[in-house]
């Protein structure tokens, strides 16, 4: 076994455990970790910057709570440019429904 293909089988075991970790989170604990996530994000951060009530509303709202607590749909906002676009789009429904 190569040293490459060793750092590859530890990090395939590292992000096992962080699965299984995830998975015995509250939904308050995953909905806390998910957006720390996104917060690291340039998008998501300029987002805020430009419209810092969204925030408030992220953490009020029980759909927005709701998507944001699953890691798949988290993920997807990681990745996705077109799922990003979405996200954004919804926000700015909400947050005309709310203001």
């Amino acid at each position: 076994m190569t040293k490459q293909d060793s750092e590859a089988i530890w990090d395939i075991f590292k992000e096992i455990v962080s699965l299984i970790r995830y998975c015995f989170l509250s939904n308050e604990d995953k909905f806390e970790f998910n957006l720390k996530q996104l917060k690291e994000k340039y998008w998501f951060e300029q987002l805020l910057l430009k419209v810092p009530y969204l925030l408030p509303l992220i953490e009020e709202d029980k759909e927005l709570r709701d998507y944001l607590t699953s890691r798949k749909n988290v993920n997807s906002l990681l990745r996705e440019k077109d799922e990003r676009k979405k996200f954004k789009e919804w926000l700015e429904i909400k947050s005309n429904n709310n203001f």
